[in-house]
């Protein structure tokens, strides 16, 4: 309804923000960046109460509120440093290149481009958990993929259509396949549990690091407040939603816009030259490679990995700038895709421009969310982006092999591709 809107006037995306009703309840959408700002400042709109729906199967930072988000958040910080995330990728970037390393060939084409992320992400989500050798958990990946997708996709699907709840009852055929994926995946998590158990009393003196020890050690301090099954459905939030869907997804999509611009890359590798020790790569600020965040911004900007943002009103707002009532209530839409792709923010917002951010130093994107609810990962995203393409650029170039425009998007909770992504890496001589 919204994409109609915009159609047929653009000024809506001037205007930044539509209100329409919904069976009778208020429903606010945010389409500009002005006005997503405005609302980011807001403390009074929260979660909305619809994203319980998936509390049964996961609940973590993503779908909880008030006072228990910021004691999860609060908990959860140490694991969220950014050089934790270098050493991470240092280990887990052989993942990517195994498949290549076996073939040894200067050229390697990947069939499924999300698939190779994806396997990187799970990877990197397992260390995060405190499992650094992922090659233990490589031969059920595909089947752990396939299950973190039916969890996360269908759980999530009542935050943007309440009523599709319904499909989680166990009686429907998408309900049994999520409860079927849901026991499949909580029994996964369970062992990890348990060996991470084990290693704490092994090594009680270790500083606690991983999401897993974090949690597990608030259970033992605390365990009314974080019971086992809170441990477990956080621990399965962070690897569905947050690492595998998350990350891998962007990766992609940054990798897809990249290997259609020779030009871009060539710049990259430019700058990776002039800045990069090659033997020091797990000691480095890769926040100074300014293109290089001009790029992944960019690809965050055009392709925003959660397309969708919703808060509720917990009290009446007032919105002088625009002379309208927000009741008690009302349902607010961030659209982060209509945003960051508003032609009155973003000149040429179809072009995939990383100068963007380097003319205007102040240019901001809605990805990330933002005010007291934005994504507490988002340090962590942003290293990991760098870290991933500075080890690729090094040593390849790349070229996608699917049209540019040919690879449409599925807007859920993630933006997922319809069809496969194919790209081909070159061994740079």
């Amino acid at each position: 309804m919204i994409e109609e809107y915009l159609k047929q006037d653009t000024q809506f995306y001037h205007h930044g923000i539509i209100k329409v009703y919904l069976l009778f309840i208020p429903v606010v959408v945010v389409v500009s960046q002005e006005m997503a700002s405005i609302m980011f400042k807001i403390s009074t709109l929260d979660k909305p109460f619809f994203f319980e729906a998936a509390h049964p199967f996961i609940k973590g930072l993503g779908n909880i509120n008030g006072d228990e988000f910021r004691y999860r958040k609060k908990l959860l910080g140490p694991a969220f440093r950014s050089n934790l995330v270098q050493e991470r990728i240092s280990r887990q970037f052989k993942v990517l290149e195994e498949d290549m390393l076996q073939k040894s060939q200067d050229t390697f084409q990947f069939e499924d481009m999300l698939l190779a992320t994806k396997r990187l992400s799970e990877a990197l989500t397992l260390d995060s958990l405190g499992f650094t050798e992922y090659k233990e958990f490589k031969q059920e990946s595909v089947e752990r993929m396939y299950s973190a997708y039916q969890i996360e996709s269908f759980t999530t699907k009542p935050w943007y259509l309440p009523w599709t709840f319904i499909n989680l009852l166990p009686p429907t055929k998408d309900g049994l396949k999520t409860r079927k994926a849901d026991k499949f995946f909580g029994d996964f998590l369970t062992d990890l549990l348990t060996k991470t158990k084990i290693m704490m009393e092994n090594n009680s003196s270790q500083v606690s690091t991983s999401f897993m020890q974090l949690l597990l050690k608030e259970h033992d301090t605390n365990p009314k407040q974080m019971t086992m099954n809170e441990v477990l459905k956080e621990s399965k939030f962070l690897y569905t939603v947050s690492g595998l869907g998350s990350l891998g997804l962007v990766s992609m999509w940054i990798l897809h816009e990249v290997g259609h611009r020779q030009d871009v890359q060539e710049r990259i590798i430019k700058e990776l030259q002039e800045n990069v020790d090659i033997e020091h790569l797990e000691n480095q600020d890769f926040s100074q490679l300014k293109y290089l965040k001009a790029v992944i911004r960019e690809g965050l900007r055009k392709h925003a990995t959660g397309p969708l943002a919703f808060r509720q009103a917990s009290q009446e707002i007032k919105l002088e700038e625009k002379q309208m009532i927000i009741p008690k209530g009302s349902i607010i839409i961030l659209d982060l895709n209509n945003i960051n792709m508003n032609p009155f923010d973003f000149k040429d917002p179809e072009v995939f421009n990383p100068d963007r951010f380097l003319e205007n130093k102040t240019q901001t994107t809605a990805t990330f969310s933002g005010g007291h609810r934005s994504c507490p990962g988002i340090n962590v995203a942003m290293a990991s982006l760098q870290g991933i393409l500075v080890r690729i650029f090094l040593k390849y170039r790349l070229k996608s092999l699917n049209p540019l425009s040919s690879i449409q998007e599925q807007r859920n909770v993630l933006l997922y591709p319809l069809e496969k992504c194919e790209m081909q890496f070159i061994l740079r001589k």
